[in-house]
């Protein structure tokens, strides 16, 4: 008995955090402008949708013992959901990708050695 009321405990908090950050992320998305990043933070916030599913799925047959809905197994459901998740994060990370080469982050990040390195040395040049 104590046992199911600690995995009570520990999945209603969970749930409590999981809905305050697709909450939160939701409105700060909303604040921002259109354009890659925007829709970079959507692609992020729907995959937390499919893994928050996905996990409320694992959840309910943890605490109400619910092994199949119309005839069909829960763990079904359960990894469609978290394979929908890991497509839409490969999917983000693509897009990521091909924010950073529209950019050009490494050749920025190049740039940006080269003049730390020449700042070094020229603090390096003016010791006595």
């Amino acid at each position: 008995m104590i046992d199911r009321i600690f995995l009570f405990i520990v999945i209603f908090g969970t749930m409590a955090f999981g809905t305050m950050t697709l909450v939160i992320g939701y409105f700060t998305l909303q604040k921002l402008s259109s354009g890659r990043i925007k829709d970079y933070g959507m692609v992020v916030w729907y995959a937390l949708i499919f893994f928050s599913i996905g996990g409320g799925i694992h959840s309910l047959n943890l605490l109400f013992n619910y092994e199949s809905i119309f005839g069909i197994n829960l763990f079904y459901f359960e990894y469609l959901f978290y394979c929908g998740y890991y497509i839409i994060l490969l999917y983000a990370l693509f897009s990521l990708y091909r924010m950073a080469k529209f950019i050009g982050f490494s050749r920025r990040s190049e740039e940006m050695k080269e003049a730390m390195q020449q700042i070094q040395n020229k603090g390096e040049s003016d010791d006595p």
